[in-house]
């Protein structure tokens, strides 16, 4: 691997330096879910079906359950989702929590109500260098076991905003989330733990490409939350 320097180490905050301008920031069992409620966020993967790629002339499944909450629509890897409703309960509940947890990291005040899109909007946080993210979009994964997996990416595409924070939560087993260059060396191998944070700052998704690769050694299942900006292109299109 190639060497990265860790800025900053806590109880609470690792902050990785790579690139020219581009941060990883770890918080390690930054919140945390039962059993019944790791299990009604499982459900929801339920609601979305199981999605083919062609490749080489060939379909195949995605190898993963994939939904969308909040946004209008999300186009990535030859794929288009439409969003569904942000509004199951324990998700809204999942997000306060959250967006508490994250203000006391960042040391901001943060007014906590009911809509769900101010929760969204008013998220301050440490990750995102003290400045008001404005979410719109809720992205999720779901992994059976370790034969499921989400090959090398960027997450940038033309229906993101341009340089704006991903926030991810892993809920369940412990995958591993792996970096790699451009040249698909690879860069930094970070475990992630059943409710740990990881945020994507400044030009990591143009510097770098992420993977969770397969695992013989995950058997249990995972689930995988992210917070993300959606563009107007993306937004309007849920309207026209």
């Amino acid at each position: 691997m190639s060497k990265q320097k860790q800025v900053a180490t806590s109880a609470q905050l690792q902050t990785y330096e790579l690139g020219k301008s581009s941060q990883l920031v770890v918080v390690p069992k930054w919140a945390k879910i039962d059993t019944q409620q790791f299990e009604e966020l499982w459900g929801l993967g339920a609601q979305w079906p199981r999605q083919t790629i062609k490749m080489f002339g060939k379909v195949h499944n995605v190898p993963r359950l994939q939904g969308l909450y909040g946004c209008g629509w999300y186009s990535f890897s030859g794929l288009k989702v439409q969003a569904k409703p942000l509004k199951h309960p324990l998700l809204k509940l999942l997000l306060a929590r959250a967006t508490a947890e994250l203000s006391d990291v960042a040391g901001e005040a943060v007014v906590c109500t009911q809509a769900v899109w101010q929760l969204l909007t008013f998220v301050v946080a440490r990750v995102a260098g003290g400045a008001p993210i404005p979410f719109n979009g809720v992205f999720m994964n779901w992994y059976e076991n370790g034969d499921e997996y989400i090959s090398r990416h960027r997450d940038d595409e033309a229906d993101l905003v341009q340089g704006a924070t991903i926030v991810s939560l892993s809920f369940g087993e412990t995958r591993t989330f792996r970096v790699r260059d451009t040249q698909g060396k690879r860069v930094l191998d970070i475990s992630m733990d059943d409710g740990m944070l990881l945020a994507m700052r400044g030009y990591f998704l143009d510097e770098f490409y992420h993977v969770v690769p397969k695992s013989s050694k995950a058997k249990r299942r995972r689930i995988n939350i992210t917070l993300r900006r959606f563009n107007e292109s993306a937004l309007t299109r849920a309207t026209s």
